[in-house]
C-alpha cells in the first residue's frame, strides 16, 4: 500500500477507534444521565473501563468495555461507505438495521428500533425519521454516528454537501443538522491535521 493510502488507513482506523473507546468510557454516565459535576465527584477521571448498563438496556444488563448504539452505528455506516465506496442513503440505512439486529443488544431507543424496522420492510429511510417525532428529532443519534463520513470525504466541501444524507432522516431540525456537522468536520480536522489536535 502507498504510504498516503496507509496513513489515511491507520487513521481512518484511530478515529473509529477512538470514539468507540469514548463511547465505552462513557456508558455509566450516559445510563445514570450524570452532569459533569457529577462524573468528577463520583469517578474523578473516566479513564479505565467500568462496569455498567447501557442507557436503553434492563438494569440488570451490566457489561464491562461494551460500545452501545452509538458505536455500533457509526460502524455500520463506515461498512457502508466502504462497501458502496461512497454514500448511499437507503443502503446506509439497511446496513443500520442489520447491525441493530446483531447479538448484543447496544441498547437503541424506541423511536430509532421503529425507523429500522420501517426500513426493513422498505420504507424509504428518509420518511422513517418523522416516524416517532413528527417535527423531527432533536437527539444526538445523527452527530454520534457521523464521524465516519469525515472520514471518506475528506474535502470539507464534500463533507457538508452529504451530511444531510445519512443522518437526515432522523435529524431533521435545523440544529439537530448543525450539530452532525460539527462533530463531521471535528472528524474530518482530526483525520486530516499533520499533528495531533490538543484541546
Amino acid at each position: 500500500m502507498h504510504r498516503t493510502g496507509r496513513h489515511h488507513a491507520d487513521r481512518s482506523v484511530g478515529c473509529v477507534l477512538g470514539a468507540l473507546c469514548g463511547d465505552v468510557l462513557g456508558i455509566p454516565a450516559e445510563a445514570h444521565h450524570m452532569t459533569s459535576r457529577q462524573i468528577k465527584t463520583q469517578y474523578g477521571e473516566l479513564r479505565d473501563f467500568i462496569p455498567a448498563t447501557c442507557l436503553g438496556l434492563p438494569r440488570n444488563v451490566v457489561r464491562l468495555g461494551s460500545y452501545s448504539d452509538d458505536t455500533n452505528s457509526s460502524l455500520a455506516l463506515a461498512t457502508s461507505l466502504a462497501r458502496c465506496g461512497g454514500l448511499d442513503a437507503a443502503h446506509v440505512a439497511r446496513t443500520y438495521g442489520s447491525f441493530w439486529l446483531k447479538d448484543p443488544e447496544r441498547g437503541y431507543p424506541e423511536s430509532a428500533k421503529m425507523s429500522m424496522v420501517a426500513v426493513q420492510l422498505g420504507v424509504d429511510p428518509i420518511l422513517t425519521g418523522r416516524l416517532a417525532f413528527p417535527d423531527g428529532s432533536f437527539a444526538n443519534g445523527g452527530a454520534m454516528r457521523i464521524a465516519p463520513v469525515g472520514i471518506a470525504f475528506r474535502r470539507v466541501e464534500h463533507t457538508r454537501d452529504r451530511t444531510h444524507q445519512p443522518a437526515g432522516a432522523r435529524a431533521v431540525p435545523r440544529e439537530a443538522v448543525l450539530g452532525v456537522r460539527c462533530r463531521q468536520l471535528l472528524a474530518h480536522l482530526l483525520h486530516v491535521s499533520p499533528s495531533p489536535l490538543v484541546c
